[in-house]
């Protein structure tokens, strides 16, 4: 039986490094699927991610819509917003790529 993604529901994903922690002190993002259109779109730009890592970045200002408990080096909750998305750390924006990627089949 085929089973379409449905990008209407987005699923809550925490980092790994997070997952121990109590559910208060934990940043929960809020990743969509991609529909096939989608995942083909940024299948090429993925395919440049080796020689140029900002291109993660791409992917995430598709599938990332929303977060909580992100905070900044200060401790204060940084909003989401598409434009913050280019504040997140690499490493951290590599693991959310990978997780929206397997989301999205």
């Amino acid at each position: 039986m085929a089973i379409i993604v449905d990008p209407d529901i987005p699923k809550d994903f925490v980092l790994p490094s997070d997952e121990k922690k109590p559910k208060k002190d934990q940043t929960v993002f809020q990743l969509k699927p991609m529909t096939g259109r989608e995942f083909a779109k940024i299948a090429g730009v993925l395919a440049m991610a080796q020689e140029e890592p900002e291109k993660i970045y791409d992917l995430l200002k598709i599938s990332v819509v929303g977060w909580e408990r992100l905070r900044s080096s200060s401790g204060g909750d940084v909003p989401f917003s598409i434009d913050s998305i280019d504040l997140l750390p690499i490493d951290i924006a590599s693991t959310l790529a990978e997780a929206s990627l397997q989301l999205s089949g």
